[in-house]
Formats: C-alpha cells, sequence, structure tokens
C-alpha cells in the first residue's frame, strides 16, 4: 500500500510499506514484472528508476504506480488508457 502523509490542504504519497497483506504486495510487484514489459509508459519509468537505483528498487517503484493505474480505475470506474509517450526535444 502506497502511504500518505497530510498536513493542511496539502498531501503526499511515498513508498510501498510494508503494512497490509504481504500476499497481495507481492502479487502487485510479480503483476509489475509483467506490467512494464507490456506498457510504454510502465517501461521508461522502470529504466528511468532502473539507471538511478537499480532493478529491484524499480520493480517496486513500478508495483507502486500499478497500484495507482488500479485505484483510479476503480474509483472513476473507466477503462484503462496507455499514457502517451512525450518525446522532449
Amino acid at each position: 500500500m502506497p502511504s500518505t502523509y497530510s498536513s493542511g490542504n496539502k498531501r503526499y504519497q511515498g513508498k510501498i510499506t510494508k503494512q497490509g497483506n504481504k500476499w497481495l504486495r507481492w502479487a502487485i510487484v510479480e503483476a509489475a514484472q509483467r506490467g512494464f514489459r507490456g506498457d510504454e509508459y510502465l517501461r521508461d519509468f522502470y529504466e528511468k528508476i532502473n539507471k538511478k537505483k537499480g532493478s529491484k528498487i524499480a520493480r517496486v517503484a513500478v508495483a507502486r504506480s500499478l497500484l495507482e493505474i488500479i485505484y483510479w480505475i476503480w474509483i472513476e470506474k473507466r477503462p484503462y488508457y496507455k499514457k502517451p509517450i512525450t518525446v522532449a526535444l
């Protein structure tokens, strides 16, 4: 589960915590390992983190991003649309 901190009108979301079901956390990380191979946005995100911090941390970061995607699909009751990749020139 992503951690959340709030103060006043500001809300911050942090890393995946070790609270909650360990098997669900394991399943999300396993899904993330396959997810970034099929989605360009997640793959670029994985590669960016992998270069800086390594593959294990990158997999957990993709898992957290995948949790956010799942959360917003569930809340907004809409299908998933892949994010377009923008190239800065």
